[in-house]
């Protein structure tokens, strides 16, 4: 067990605590590092003093950005045209999707995965409750408008086109944005929930 003299400080001639060896050595250590920052000539700071050294440029990542193609607003419009009561366009991201959707009343499910089409059948039902969801949280007020800003790396661009009790509206915002309402989020969540579409 260690004492409690241990502990205790030696005292010397002049009243002071005299410092243990390690304290020493640490002392001298940090009087040498402060001499080699002067040079051995005294007061001018040597060539590799920090106050000398070149500030380091950031890395470049060699990872390209995802160029995001133009909405397809032609399409959108056909869609809307032909019966589809829902159109939804995301394309960007860092997995660089293209991606275009549409459903119809009838759950008749029609959609296009970087130029690939498919097709898939779900409850009319659930077609119209989406529906009727993204109505309700304003998409035809003044609350949702289009949007944009040049999309970061992993950000996506969407487009949607609603059809609902003769009212057909398209808007289109960019995820990270902040010029707009966060009800947009609830408006992806049900189209990724009707489609099928993972974050």
């Amino acid at each position: 067990m260690i004492g409690t003299s241990t502990l205790r400080p030696r005292m010397g001639s002049f009243g002071g605590i005299v410092p243990g060896r390690a304290l020493l050595r640490g002392a001298a250590l940090a009087a040498l590092a402060v001499a080699s920052l002067y040079g051995c000539t005294g007061g001018t700071p040597a060539a590799t003093s920090l106050s000398s050294a070149p500030t380091p440029e950031p890395p470049i990542s060699a990872e390209p950005g995802c160029t995001n193609p133009p909405i397809r607003s032609e399409a959108a419009a056909e869609l809307a045209g032909s019966g589809a009561v829902i159109v939804w366009e995301r394309n960007g991201g860092s997995d660089c999707v293209d991606e275009l959707y549409a459903a119809y009343a009838d759950g008749r499910i029609d959609s296009e995965l970087g130029g690939a089409p498919k097709n898939a059948q779900v409850a009319s039902a659930k077609v119209e409750a989406v529906v009727g969801k993204i109505a309700e949280v304003g998409f035809f007020t003044d609350v949702f408008f289009t949007t944009y800003h040049q999309p970061c790396q992993l950000c996506h661009q969407h487009s949607v086109t609603l059809t609902y009790q003769g009212q057909t509206k398209t808007v289109g915002f960019v995820e990270g944005g902040t010029d707009g309402t966060a009800k947009y989020w609830l408006v992806i969540g049900y189209l990724s929930d009707l489609f099928g579409v993972a974050f």
